[in-house]
């Protein structure tokens, strides 16, 4: 199984289309996945898995409301 790392553009491309404010307001307040640590390199990178995960969580909950 192979791992695929993309980028909030990515992301924003993607998967959703959101602000860039969006996203990191939601990372703030723990309701967006963190990025991966790259050793101070100060990129933003996220498994694809995990983010495919949480949108899976994110459009559940919604369909709740």
């Amino acid at each position: 199984m192979s791992r695929r790392l993309i980028t909030l553009r990515q992301i924003r491309a993607e998967k959703l289309s959101r602000s860039r404010s969006w996203f990191f307001a939601e990372l703030k307040a723990c309701r967006f996945p963190k990025p991966l640590e790259m050793n101070g390199r100060g990129s933003n990178l996220w498994e694809e898995t995990v983010i495919d995960l949480w949108l899976e969580e994110f459009i559940a909950a919604a369909k709740k409301r």
